[in-house]
């Protein structure tokens, strides 16, 4: 498996304006089986709304 990168990110932006009730800040969670990519990770370092969730995660 790949490692989930920033393309994510991108389609969410895009998705949520379509999704009603949406107001405000919206909270993304990113799940991946494998990894996310450096740059996805920088990315939600930076970013409060984005949180990476791994399979590690969710078991441990």
């Amino acid at each position: 498996m790949g490692e989930t990168d920033f393309d994510e990110p991108d389609l969410m932006d895009r998705l949520i304006p379509r999704i009603d009730g949406t107001k405000g800040p919206v909270q993304r969670f990113l799940f991946s089986r494998s990894r996310f990519s450096g740059r996805l990770r920088a990315f939600a370092a930076e970013e409060s709304t984005v949180t990476l969730v791994t399979a590690a995660d969710i078991y441990a």
